[in-house]
């Protein structure tokens, strides 16, 4: 299970989301309730959990705050769900910088906690998926220092339909991209496109197998954009089946 911690200066909010909430249910252990940021500070350093349910505006360090420093500062997978009654557009901007995806306003149905619980649960088992296959290259395979940028790069921001090689190279790193297409070979042993649709199947693999997202979803998510078509072409391709016919299989 994921670890979870809420945190809340109002104490009928605490006991609302820790008491009415069949956290169990959604593959979640409620590990600490916190009344404020400093006490919420010192529980994800003591429990480590995978998910905090945070208001932004608490006494002694806010949401915004602790999602800052935790996103510098800790190796471990952390996601924050921010729930608050602060509408303004610089609250939820903050939010997204400091890597929020779950803006969630007061009051919220407990359908649409449940769903956003679920999402971020998905994004942290990913990641987790993810940190452990860089692990194991990165214990194996010594890579050139451009080559590593490309990789990391790669990683982040393969949800873009325009990422590209060319693109890397001109706009990120300033170097030939032939030579960063040579060098990325040489060390890796596929060219760059090859590796970056291996990459963008084996995540649709994984949300095809573990959430209930659609094809055109999934199909965004991996840097297909809005052409479900033509990612379900490259996946019959790589895989010999459709995703449709994967996911059934895999359940």
């Amino acid at each position: 299970m994921l670890k979870l911690i809420i945190a809340d200066d109002e104490k009928l909010i605490r006991d609302v989301l820790s008491r009415c909430t069949d956290w169990a249910s959604l593959g979640v252990e409620l590990v600490a309730v916190c009344k404020d940021g400093l006490e919420t500070f010192d529980a994800i350093q003591k429990y480590k959990p995978q998910l905090v349910l945070t208001d932004i505006k608490m006494p002694g360090m806010s949401g915004l705050e602790l999602a800052a420093y935790f996103s510098k500062r800790e190796s471990y997978v952390l996601e924050f769900l921010f729930l608050t009654g602060y509408e303004e557009f610089d609250f939820a901007l903050s939010a997204i910088e400091s890597g929020v995806h779950h803006y969630l306003v007061k009051p919220i149905s407990e359908a649409r906690l449940a769903d956003a619980i679920r999402q971020a649960c998905d994004e942290v088992n990913q990641k987790i998926a993810t940190t452990k296959e860089q692990k194991v290259l990165q214990g194996t395979v010594f890579y050139s220092d451009c080559v590593r940028q490309i990789l990391d790069i790669v990683e982040v921001e393969y949800t873009d339909p325009e990422l590209s090689l060319k693109k890397i190279a001109y706009e990120r790193l300033f170097m030939n991209e032939d030579y960063l297409g040579r060098r990325f070979q040489k060390e890796t042993g596929k060219r760059f496109s090859s590796f970056l649709t291996e990459l963008r199947i084996n995540k649709a693999k994984y949300f095809l197998q573990h959430s209930t997202d659609g094809i055109t979803e999934i199909a965004e998510k991996v840097g297909y954009g809005n052409n479900p078509k033509y990612f379900s072409s490259v996946f019959r391709k790589v895989i010999g089946q459709s995703p449709l016919s994967y996911r059934q299989n895999k359940r």
